[in-house]
């Protein structure tokens, strides 16, 4: 429930069948595919697929991204300001530091800092959360 799981709905699921079958296809998908590991991402385009194995960086993906569209992608400059940062957690939900840092290109002690920096001035809301913490958006 801490990080959004409809507890009923997954019970639901699991009692009636609905979570096997869509295990099951998922699974059928990745055999299909030489899926041997996780993470594995699929990146389709009009141009063709890709299959990147493993932890990916965000370089590795933006490298992939902009061959499977000949370079027709415009970056978004990232850098990490709160307005940006606000944006990102507002579109997702709770955020982990590591995925600012990832995200925004930071060192994590970087993001922390920022994090917790809007924390103070009350623009997030930190959450403890396992050895970590998470911040989210005031109600």
């Amino acid at each position: 429930e801490q990080v959004g799981l409809n507890t009923r709905q997954f019970s639901a699921d699991i009692e009636n069948g609905k979570a096997r079958k869509l295990f099951q296809d998922d699974l059928h998908a990745c055999r299909t595919k030489g899926v041997r590991g996780f993470p594995t991402f699929l990146i389709r385009s009009s141009e063709g697929e890709i299959l990147l194995r493993s932890y990916t960086s965000y370089h590795a993906f933006e490298r992939w991204l902009q061959e499977l569209s000949r370079n027709k992608l415009k970056k978004k400059v990232l850098n990490g300001e709160s307005t940006q940062v606000l944006d990102f957690i507002y579109r997702y939900g709770k955020t982990a530091i590591i995925e600012i840092a990832t995200v925004f290109d930071l060192d994590f002690k970087k993001a922390e800092k920022l994090l917790a920096g809007m924390a103070v001035k009350g623009l997030i809301v930190e959450e403890k959360a396992g050895n970590g913490f998470l911040y989210s958006l005031p109600k």
